[in-house]
Formats: structure tokens, C-alpha cells, sequence
């Protein structure tokens, strides 16, 4: 997300809110197509 943002382009809420979720539950992995993560 730190990449995004010093880009000038930062994440959306919802992305934000779906990364802190896996990062909350120790996930290892996150599958998506999105492609700012």
C-alpha cells in the first residue's frame, strides 16, 4: 500500500479494510485479481 500512496495513487478504503482483516488473521496468502495488492 506504501507503494501506491508514494506513487500518488493510494488505495481505496475497501482494499484497506480487506488487507488489515488478513493481516488481523495472520494470513499468509491473499488471492485476488486486484492489482494494487
Amino acid at each position: 500500500m506504501a507503494g501506491l500512496l508514494s506513487k500518488g495513487t493510494p488505495a481505496n478504503a475497501f482494499d484497506e479494510l480487506v488487507a488489515g482483516i488478513a493481516v488481523a488473521n495472520k494470513a499468509d496468502r491473499l488471492i485476488t485479481r486486484d492489482t494494487d495488492f
